[in-house]
């Protein structure tokens, strides 16, 4: 039973890694899904390839259970997966030391829900998920932090963490003021609630000539450390009470009969006639009356962040965020940048365009198909000025036809780059997800090779049977020969007789 139980949960870690999910894939068109069939299967071949890395600790487990007297039946049942367990908690560790790492390097400010973009980035993001009708898990919305990046990042918005923490969204300082503009003076979240308990720790109380240092040097680490914790709420929230709710005139308090003056009289008509009068005249002034129809997002930030924003989301949801936490922290270290240098190149050239072309397909499926274009023409250095601001479906679609007949025109530089997920790349994948047919086909090049590997292998079938069609001769000649001179014989015999 513990054997099962532990192969079970290995299974559940690995298929969620190899098979991710891809969410969405009803509303795709059908001239995209092939393409992004193709970009599936290919990232889960490689995701399927990358498990070999486990072989040399499955051989090292092997080796140390029969040096230890194991039977086969305990090493494979137990052992063997309690090893690979371990070895997988110790990446999801790894991922959240270096998440801390890349907290105190790449981010701007506290790396907690206390961020000033936090709260502006967050109800950006939730506003567009609710007018577009996406569902996303209650649980990564609750956690995720959005963090701004330091003031020399650019338009790139990145994921990491998210292991065993929370997930955290990295964006750019230059996508942040595109978009959103200038933090707004007031905060867009409301006030921290205050914990009286944590108040004892903002005075300096008296202690004796040994023990202050100590005193304040403790007291002065758990101020720091709750100051960067996530606010918490005062209480539990207290229930109703009886009676009438409080009302611009103040709390509707009993008194007797005799001492009270009657508004206009006693009969219970009449109080429901004055009560809905009421309730109709601060239903007027009411600010939040329908609180899920109720949009106080700015109309004037721009639409092409939430297209990253939905690219990072779906990567937390296909483990995405492992390879990209080590990549970003490897990135941050200049001696680690030059020794790795040429195999991040080559991932990038040859293995990283699945993964970018499910992460767009992803973004297209779950209504982020439009602001994902603009966001990649940004960062090719395109104009800023053909960015929409709170567009409806019409304009949407003509600014992206508009920008891929402009990338289409222009000179193709990036061909020789054909399987590297470039922006201008990316936003021909994109094309096949809307009405606009605007695919641009493989480089000639790319065409010619292709041609050439399809003829050179007919001709090597075909060489093959010719040579095996010769070699084969004499034997055939010998066989005929045999048979030939055995059905003689046979005939003399029957003759003879």
């Amino acid at each position: 039973m513990l054997g099962g139980a532990l192969w079970g949960l290995l299974a559940i870690l690995h298929l969620g890694f190899v098979f991710p999910p891809l969410q969405g894939l009803s509303r795709i068109r059908h001239e995209a899904l092939g393409p992004t069939l193709r970009a599936y299967a290919a990232l889960c071949f490689f995701r399927l390839t990358a498990l070999l890395a486990w072989w040399p600790l499955v051989a090292v487990t092997a080796a140390a259970a029969n040096a230890a007297g194991l039977t086969p039946s305990v090493a494979r049942l137990v052992l063997l997966p309690a090893v690979l367990l371990t070895a997988c908690f110790f990446i999801a560790s790894l991922t959240e030391h270096l998440a801390l790492y890349l907290d105190s390097k790449r981010v701007e400010g506290p790396a907690t829900a206390r961020n000033a973009w936090h709260a502006t980035v967050r109800k950006y993001f939730l506003g567009y998920l609710k007018r577009s009708g996406i569902v996303l898990q209650r649980r990564f919305l609750e956690r995720a932090l959005f963090l701004p990046g330091t003031p020399d990042s650019g338009f790139e918005v990145t994921l990491y963490g998210g292991a065993l923490g929370a997930p955290r969204i990295l964006i750019g300082a230059k996508a942040l003021t595109a978009a959103l503009g200038e933090l707004p003076d007031e905060p867009e979240g409301p006030d921290r609630q205050v914990n009286p308990e944590e108040l004892p720790f903002g005075f300096i109380t008296p202690a004796d000539d040994e023990a202050g240092p100590r005193v304040e040097k403790l007291t002065e680490r758990l101020r720091r450390r709750l100051s960067r914790a996530a606010p918490r709420s005062r209480a539990p929230a207290m229930p109703r009470l009886l009676g009438e709710p409080t009302t611009a005139l103040g709390w509707v308090v009993p008194r007797p009969v005799d001492e009270a003056v009657p508004l206009i009289s006693n009969t219970r008509e009449d109080y429901e006639v004055v009560k809905g009068l009421l309730t109709e005249h601060y239903g007027r002034f009411e600010k939040n009356l329908d609180e899920d129809e109720h949009d106080d997002t700015d109309p004037t930030q721009k639409d092409f962040l939430f297209g990253a924003l939905m690219v990072a989301t779906g990567g937390f949801t296909r483990r995405d965020n492992l390879g990209a936490t080590l990549a970003s922290a490897f990135g941050a270290r200049g001696r680690t940048r030059k020794v790795l240098r040429a195999l991040f190149l080559l991932h990038a050239r040859v293995f990283a365009w699945p993964r970018a072309a499910v992460a767009d397909a992803f973004a297209a499926l779950n209504q982020a198909l439009h602001p994902q274009i603009q966001y990649l023409h940004l960062c090719r250095n395109g104009s800023p000025a053909v960015l929409t601001a709170r567009a409806d479906a019409p304009h949407l679609v003509e600014t992206s036809k508009t920008l891929l007949e402009q990338l289409l025109e222009s000179s193709g530089e990036e061909d020789a780059r054909f399987l590297e997920p470039t922006e201008a790349h990316r936003m021909l994948w994109l094309a096949p997800f809307f009405a606009a047919r605007l695919v641009r086909g493989a480089p000639r090049w790319l065409r010619a090779v292709a041609l050439g590997a399809v003829a050179a292998a007919l001709a090597a079938v075909v060489v093959t049977q010719v040579l095996d069609a010769v070699s084969y001769r004499p034997t055939y000649v010998e066989r005929m020969t045999q048979m030939r001179a055995m059905a003689d014989k046979a005939s003399q015999g029957a003759v003879s007789k």
